[in-house]
């Protein structure tokens, strides 16, 4: 029988998850809105260095997603959970502290160094706690307040450095940071430790596969995706994989056995979250600029505009496991996929002068289909692992996230830059020069500021439109790529659409090594 103190302590550990993961992914949202001031600061960043001020922490953090998962898996979640979380603020206080770039750079490698231990063991600390149907709630809880933390970030982010400083932004991450890290230190359980050696090659050849890989797909909006570096870099991802593949068929104790892939609902639910994260990340990467240079809102109320979409992600990410249960999963997939695809096709039909209410009506719509599905995705694949392999299950979890995310970004980017400078007038064009015509939304707008009072007048709508009509292509090209997934997700998921036979909340024994060779 538990005693009282033991059921609040199991109460708080789902709190205290949350808690992790909205920190981190915040730091990523507000980190952006701050740029602008960094590159005004006294540091006096290049371009280069603004844009990996930005991606070395999510680089480092999807980099080490599988080395950080087994080392929990190893040494136990609770040693890894704080030992992330003491990174963590010892990368921020570091950041706020710092007078060169140089340092702030070393500063967001450390803070992404933190986090990759934190994500992936927040989601297997809650699945080595709760089982069956609770579990499948409790992932939606945690997938909820993963979503919210965007938002969080953007709103919490844009406020700091509209009445403060950007040194702010890190001060107030290291002291709810410290809070995090009191809370955890006094409320996750202590798991045990597993024997054997840990497979540091497997971990290193995963670190480069990723590494590579999205520095790739990062540069490629810029330097293109053919260009020879980006080649370069796709090559040692393939290796890397190839490497990985080979070496950890013959392992007896893998970190990540490729054949656990051939489970359809893992497969699924990988390819699902890269789909659903690819699509949304395509979404956020433009939703700001388009607010503000489309429509002409300031940074502090495009955060609030954003909202109505955090909103709608996160209660239907709350009634995910609930509908899994009375329709099962299968549908409660299909149909988050479909509302993603329905959602970004609305908002394509958006416009410079569209009112703001049906803009955030298509914001509210597309944000219900990842709130459906990404909780159920994150629960298939959780339970098609063995629970000693929850941390590399969450690390397979996390790692669809952010590869999903990178490639919507570099997608959306590379779309940006070739069709925005097409639909622009062609006088603005010429005035311009074609190189400057191909910069950001934002420095072509400060520059048309700039040319004679006739041009401003008559073709600043037009610049804006031009904008808008790039987005609009990159949000049809990402509904096209949903349903083409959506559809083979239909194919390898289990069970029939609507039958609640399969769920992921019912419980089962963990698949066995010998059932890898039968799951294809």
């Amino acid at each position: 029988m538990n005693t009282p103190a033991r059921e609040v302590g199991r109460t708080m550990i789902l709190p205290v998850m949350c808690l992790c993961v909205v920190l981190i992914i915040a730091t990523v949202a507000a980190i952006n809105v701050s740029i602008p001031q960094i590159e005004t600061s006294s540091l006096h960043p290049s371009n280069t260095q603004l844009i990996w001020i930005v991606d070395v922490y999510v680089i480092v953090f999807a980099s080490l997603l599988f080395p950080a998962g087994a080392i929990g898996d190893r040494y136990g979640r609770k040693r890894a959970l704080l030992a992330g979380l003491g990174a963590y603020v010892a990368g921020s206080v570091l950041a706020a502290l710092a007078h060169s770039t140089a340092v702030l750079l070393c500063a967001r490698v450390v803070m992404g160094a933190g986090a990759a231990f934190i994500m992936p063991t927040t989601l297997a600390i809650i699945s080595g706690t709760f089982d069956g149907a609770e579990r499948v709630r409790a992932i939606a809880v945690w997938a909820a307040f993963t979503a919210i933390g965007g938002g969080i970030g953007l709103v919490v982010g844009g406020a700091i450095v509209t009445y403060l400083t950007w040194q702010h932004l890190f001060w107030i991450g290291a002291s709810i940071g410290l809070l995090t890290l009191a809370l955890a230190a006094k409320y996750t359980p202590v798991t045990a430790r597993q024997t054997g050696p840990m497979d540091m090659i497997g971990a290193a050849l995963l670190v480069v596969c990723f590494g590579a890989a999205l520095s790739g797909i990062i540069e490629a909006p810029k330097t293109g995706w053919g260009s020879g570096g980006n080649l370069t870099a796709f090559a040692i991802s393939a290796a890397a994989v190839a490497s990985f593949t080979w070496y950890e068929l013959r392992r007896v104790e893998p970190l990540l056995d490729p054949r656990s892939f051939g489970v359809p609902t893992l497969r699924s639910g990988a390819l699902g979250l890269t789909t659903s994260f690819f699509a949304m990340f395509s979404l956020y990467f433009v939703n700001a600029q388009f607010l503000q240079y489309a429509k002409g809102f300031d940074p502090l109320v495009t955060g609030l505009a954003i909202l109505p979409a955090t909103v709608s992600l996160y209660v239907s990410s709350l009634s995910s496991a609930r509908l899994a249960e009375r329709v099962g999963t299968k549908t409660v997939l299909i149909a988050g996929m479909l509302f993603i695809a329905f959602g970004l096709w609305l908002i394509s039909l958006c416009g410079p002068t569209t009112p703001y209410r049906w803009y955030a009506l298509a914001l509210a719509i597309v944000a219900v289909g990842p709130g459906l599905s990404n909780p159920s995705m994150s629960a298939s694949i959780m339970g098609s692992l063995p629970p000693d392999k929850a941390g590399v299950g969450s690390a397979i979890n996390d790692t669809s996230r952010e590869l999903g995310s990178a490639l919507g970004i570099a997608v959306m980017g590379t779309i940006l830059t070739n069709q925005f400078p097409r639909g622009l007038p062609p006088e603005v064009s010429q005035a311009l020069g074609t190189d400057a015509a191909r910069l950001s939304v934002a420095e072509v707008i400060r520059r048309v500021h700039t040319l004679s009072p006739a041009i401003q007048d008559s073709r600043l709508y037009f610049v804006r439109r031009a904008f808008a009509d790039a987005v609009h292509t990159g949000f049809r090209v990402s509904a096209v790529v949903v349903l083409v997934v959506t559809a083979i997700m239909f194919w390898w998921y289990p069970g029939a659409a609507g039958s609640r036979r399969r769920s992921v909340g019912s419980k089962r024994p963990p698949i066995r090594k010998d059932q890898w060779q039968r799951s294809g």
